[in-house]
């Protein structure tokens, strides 16, 4: 999403021009205090996101560990180039 969408979005007013919005737009979205909002914001996504690429690679890492002692006992049933 633009600044100007954004913006928008957010129900600032448009005043005269166009362009002045834009611009005003711009230039809001660039300030510290709009920055630490977004962040904020962001934060708690972040954390889940993280959580859950953790647990994938948990996931993934014991599937793996598995499928390799399976394949080294030759009790393997998937088709793959392990073994």
């Amino acid at each position: 999403m633009s600044a100007t969408e954004a913006a928008k979005a957010a129900g600032y007013p448009r005043g005269k021009s166009e362009k002045t919005f834009a611009a005003n737009a711009r230039g809001r979205a660039g300030a510290k205090r709009v920055k630490a909002m977004v962040v904020e914001l962001q934060k708690p996504v972040k954390e889940k996101i993280q959580q859950q690429i953790t647990a994938n690679i948990e996931w993934a890492t014991q599937f793996a560990g598995r499928h390799l002692a399976y394949a080294r006992q030759g009790t393997c049933k998937t088709s793959c180039d392990a073994h």
